[in-house]
């Protein structure tokens, strides 16, 4: 298979997916996703806010699954399901999408989170607000 490379930033309109790797990240009242699942985490290597998200725009159902199937390959994580919402989304947060397509085509780093955890569990509760979850 062909894989397609991002090499330019992401469109406002495009797909911005976040794997859901925990069952308590899904509001099983109305099957959305919870605002956790969009919450950063600080990479060790640089002490910086991150959230691993991969942009999909071109990719059908099948092979958006396989790259979730290979995020948590090597984890003990289970793979229920992805959110997707729009990269403007991200951006109207003043949040930055950093491509790297590393460790697969896509990969995207979210980045320029707040300090402070209140801004952080509002922007992430504004991203879950508008995803649409798809459940394996």
């Amino acid at each position: 298979m062909c894989e397609r490379i991002f090499e330019t930033d992401a469109e406002p309109e495009e797909p911005i997916t976040r794997y859901v790797l925990h069952s308590a990240w899904i509001r099983t009242s109305d099957t959305s996703v919870r605002k956790q699942a969009f919450m950063p985490r600080t990479n060790k290597d640089n002490n910086l806010d991150e959230l691993s998200t991969y942009r999909t725009d071109g990719f059908d159902k099948n092979r958006i699954r396989e790259i979730g199937d290979s995020v948590v390959a090597d984890t003990p994580n289970n793979l229920y399901g992805h959110a997707s919402t729009i990269a403007s989304k991200f951006l109207e947060k003043k949040l930055r999408l950093e491509t790297d397509n590393k460790p697969l085509p896509g990969h995207t780093n979210v980045v320029g989170w707040p300090a402070d955890k209140p801004s952080k569990m509002a922007i992430s509760e504004h991203l879950a607000k508008f995803a649409k979850l798809t459940l394996y």
